[in-house]
């Protein structure tokens, strides 16, 4: 995702049993391996609790959703939706407000490539109030950049632009 240039990322991941583990990093496409440093820096060392294995499991559905996304065909956006309500689901039950603002997100594009544009509007909304509360005004900015984005599609030039302008300073 172009937005997530330069930006942390976390995952998660769950061994099964004790072992030596290998992790691979790397771009997904090769010509982007000069735009950023890669690293991975261990956290956290326990065993998984209950929690955790719902987190994990939501991070890989809005995964999946992601990839579905990706496609755009017509069944696949369709699929899509369903992982994301899915994994936002379990996001809400564990009240991880980022992870739930970021699955609204990934729902909001799906209406929106999905040519749905008033769903896709309502899940920014919902996105946007979210990375305020927890301040992240980057992902804010982000957000309200897509939400005007759909006003536009949507034909109200006006509120479209007021939210542009109040992304902007984001």
């Amino acid at each position: 995702n172009p937005s997530d240039l330069n930006r942390t990322k976390w995952i998660s991941v769950i061994a099964e049993s004790a072992g030596v583990y290998t992790f691979e990093l790397r771009p997904r496409q090769a010509s982007d391996a000069a735009i950023g440093r890669y690293g991975i820096e261990l956290t956290e060392l326990r065993p998984a609790t209950a929690e955790d294995r719902l987190r994990t499991g939501a991070e890989q559905t809005a995964a999946q959703a992601f990839l579905q996304l990706r496609e755009a065909r017509p069944e696949d956006l369709a699929q899509a939706a369903v992982l994301y309500r899915k994994a936002l689901e379990t996001f809400q039950s564990l009240d991880d407000r980022p992870q739930e603002a970021a699955a609204l997100y990934g729902l909001g594009m799906t209406h929106y490539i999905g040519k749905q544009p008033t769903e896709a509007a309502a899940a920014f909304e919902q996105s946007r109030e979210i990375w305020q509360e927890v301040g992240d005004p980057r992902q804010e900015g982000l957000t309200l950049n897509q939400i005007g984005r759909t006003w536009r599609l949507l034909g109200d030039a006006p509120r479209a632009i007021a939210a542009f302008q109040q992304g902007l300073p984001l």
